[in-house]
């Protein structure tokens, strides 16, 4: 197997050829080693992770649509990166990536290298992946589109670089651990500042029953606005705002029933922000398999290479959080689960 690369390198052919491949082919057979990684690194099988790595670096051209940054994520999601073997063959794999010169890899790879890389690698990995704060490729096309007053080029992407900044500016609240969770005041203060750059950015002024959507439509800030939501409904619950409590639940739930009711496979959506007239988000509703042998439909939203999503069967697991302890017995709570569940659209798996 290991020549393989080496023969199909000298006749000029893919290993592919070599081996009759078809397209069918390779996305089964991603989508089986997909399976396996994750299985071995939730066992925390260390030996079978460092043989599935290796299979995919070793054959790295025929793995070239392979969702390699979902690789990290898994192994970051069971700590398998303090294992001195896999991080070791895990910098290999990343230099074989970094090849490939796809640039929505190399960004989301390098974000999450800087993440589990040791101490003793990280300056290394910094100083050869990392781009200077103001020396960034957007930077410098920002810079040279606005001297060369190229508005044609300028606006859409100083367009993406606000909305990325935005972003990451209201991404805390989607993490539990980034905040203390006894520390119900802060989280509190923190969601609904985080609220506020959002309906400041678009020029909003929601009334107390829909802080949440903002307004009645949707906008490409859906999977920020249900993250904050729940975080902030969780907030007021551990500090006894039971009323506040199902206000927000009922315009986070409410946000999610008019996504999921989209009949649309393909649609766009753009903000009510006069800052970004022009950006669009492209929306697509894909149906992905899950651990209950069905798949879910769920809305995957783009903007040149960075997605969002949003994912209705990984909502109700919020609620379980203990500070909605003192709102479980409440009936809303029940109603706001059923409506909750009822956005989870599934259907029998392919095979």
């Amino acid at each position: 197997m290991e020549l393989l690369p080496i023969l199909a390198g000298l006749f000029g052919v893919t290993v592919d050829h070599l081996l009759g491949c078809t397209v069918e082919m390779k996305q089964q057979l991603c989508a089986e080693l997909t399976e396996k990684l994750e299985k071995s690194a939730a066992q925390k099988d260390t030996d079978a992770v460092l043989e599935y790595l290796t299979e995919i670096r070793r054959n790295i051209r025929e793995y070239h649509e392979y969702w390699f940054w979902g690789i990290y994520h898994t192994l970051w999601k069971y700590r398998l990166s303090d294992n001195t073997g896999i991080m070791e063959e895990l910098r290999r794999l990343t230099e074989e990536v970094f090849r490939l010169g796809v640039p929505m890899y190399r960004h989301q790879i390098t974000e999450w290298m800087a993440v589990m890389e040791d101490e003793e690698h990280l300056d290394t990995f910094l100083d050869d992946n990392a781009a200077d704060e103001d020396n960034t490729r957007t930077a410098l096309l920002l810079s040279r589109y606005r001297s060369r007053r190229d508005d044609e080029k300028h606006e859409p992407l100083r367009q993406f670089y606000l909305w990325h900044t935005i972003g990451n500016l209201i991404d805390a609240p989607r993490n539990w651990e980034r905040l203390p969770l006894d520390d119900a005041e802060r989280r509190k203060w923190y969601c609904e500042t985080n609220l506020s750059y959002l309906n400041a950015v678009n020029d909003l002024c929601p009334d107390e029953d829909h802080i949440i959507r903002g307004s009645n439509t949707i906008d490409l800030w859906c999977q920020e606005r249900i993250h904050i939501g729940l975080s902030y409904a969780a907030a007021l619950a551990k500090l006894g705002d039971t009323e506040g409590v199902f206000r927000t639940l009922h315009d986070v739930v409410s946000l999610l029933e008019t996504v999921m009711a989209i009949r649309e496979d393909e649609f766009t959506l753009t903000c009510h922000s006069p800052a970004l007239q022009g950006l669009e988000m492209s929306a697509v509703f894909h149906w992905m398999d899950q651990e209950d042998g069905l798949e879910h439909r769920q809305l995957c939203g783009e903007i040149r290479g960075w997605s969002t999503w949003i994912m209705p069967n990984d909502y109700p697991a919020h609620l379980q959080h203990t500070w909605y302890d003192s709102v479980r017995d409440d009936m809303r709570f029940d109603e706001i689960l059923r409506r909750m569940h009822a956005c989870i659209i599934t259907r029998p798996a392919r095979e």
